[in-house]
Parts: structure tokens; C-alpha cells; sequence
């Protein structure tokens, strides 16, 4: 019994350098497998927050964009907003502006008009050779012999017709005048401007008519 246990304890014996150099086999491999697992999970830790630094970094640079876009579009919005109010009101100041013009260009030339129709009520009232006569310096046989005219009545439109065409190119010029000209707001083709002209060549050639008369009287 004696022998056998120490053949058995002899054989454990033997066996520890094996097991002793498998341990120190199986503990070096742990160790290196430990230092790779670690270089392994810090290049993949790594590369990861580089991953997500740039993910992050790229959100951020979309996020200032569209950030940069939107206030843009709200600047370039509000602009189109205040330009279009301020032509609104533009346009409400030409509508009151031409509102007025009209206005006192209407009272301007109803004035003129006024004045005008005023003007030709009084040359054309008919007058009688009393109140045209005109005494000469000197009587004279033919002047003293002539027939009386004064019972008669004379107008003076009897006389236009002759002379209505040496008095109308001279009377052109002084027609245009700066109240007529003002109250048709410059404009030549305006047929209240030619009206208005005319009406003043009547005045002329009436009033001109009643010198002529007057001279002949004398």
C-alpha cells in the first residue's frame, strides 16, 4: 500500500513541471490577449469619437446653413414687404397730387373761361354812335354837312369781316399767354386751349373792330 502511494505521488510529482509550464504558457497568451483586446477597443473608441466628432461637426455646419438661409429669406421677405408699402403710398401721394392738380387746373380754367365769356358779354353790347363819336379839331364844310348817323344803331361785328384777317396773324401772337397756356396745362392740343384762343381773338378783333370805328368817325 505504501509503494503505491508513493508511485502515485511520484507520477503527481512528475507532472507539475508540465502543468507549471502550461500555466505560465496559458497565462502569458492571457496577457497578450489582454493587451490586444485593450489596443483593439482603444483604436475602436477612437475611431469612433472621431466618427461621431465629425457627424457633429457636419450637423453643425447644416444647422448654421439652413439657419443662415431662413434669416436670409426673412430679411430679403421684410424688405419686399416695406418696398411694397412704400410704393403703395407712393402711389396714394400721385393719386392725391394729380387729384389737386386737376382740381386748380379746372378752377384756373373755369376762371379764365369765366373771365373770357365776361370779357366778350361787354364788347359785345351793341352801342350807339353817341357813345363812339369822336369830334374832329376842326369843322369843316364836310364835316359839318355830312348826314346825322346818330339815330342809327351800329354794332361793331359789322366791321370784323373786313378786318379780321390783317388783325387774326398779329393777334396769334399775344393769344398765347401764360394764363391760357397755365389753365390747359401746356398742352397745344388741348380743345379748351383753342377755345380759349379763340374766344380772345373775338375779344381782339372786336376791340380792334371798335377803334376803327372810332376812326372812321373822326
Amino acid at each position: 500500500f505504501c509503494c503505491r502511494k508513493l508511485e502515485e505521488i511520484s507520477a503527481v510529482a512528475e507532472r507539475v513541471p508540465l502543468l507549471e509550464s502550461r500555466i505560465e504558457q496559458l497565462l502569458k497568451e492571457k496577457s497578450e490577449f489582454e493587451i490586444r483586446f485593450a489596443a483593439q477597443r482603444e483604436e475602436l473608441e477612437h475611431a469612433l469619437e472621431e466618427s461621431l466628432a465629425e457627424t457633429l461637426s457636419k450637423y453643425k455646419e447644416q444647422s448654421d446653413y439652413w439657419t443662415g438661409k431662413q434669416a436670409a429669406l426673412e430679411q430679403s421677405l421684410e424688405r419686399a414687404k416695406a418696398e411694397i408699402s412704400q410704393h403703395l403710398m407712393e402711389k396714394e401721394d400721385m393719386k392725391m397730387k394729380a387729384k389737386l392738380e386737376r382740381a386748380d387746373l379746372e378752377r384756373r380754367l373755369t376762371s379764365s373761361i369765366d373771365h373770357v365769356q365776361m370779357l366778350n358779354s361787354q364788347i359785345n353790347k351793341s352801342r350807339r354812335d353817341v357813345e363812339c363819336e369822336a369830334r374832329p379839331r376842326h369843322v369843316s364844310k364836310y364835316v359839318a354837312c355830312r348826314p346825322n348817323s346818330r339815330s342809327k344803331s351800329t354794332t361793331i361785328a359789322k366791321v370784323i369781316d373786313a378786318n379780321f384777317v390783317p388783325i387774326k396773324s398779329t393777334f396769334i401772337e399775344k393769344a398765347l399767354t401764360a394764363d391760357v397756356y397755365d389753365a390747359c396745362d401746356g398742352s397745344y392740343s388741348n380743345g379748351k386751349f383753342f377755345s380759349l384762343v379763340c374766344a380772345r381773338m373775338n375779344l381782339s378783333v372786336k376791340a380792334s373792330s371798335l377803334e376803327i370805328v372810332i376812326r372812321r368817325h373822326d
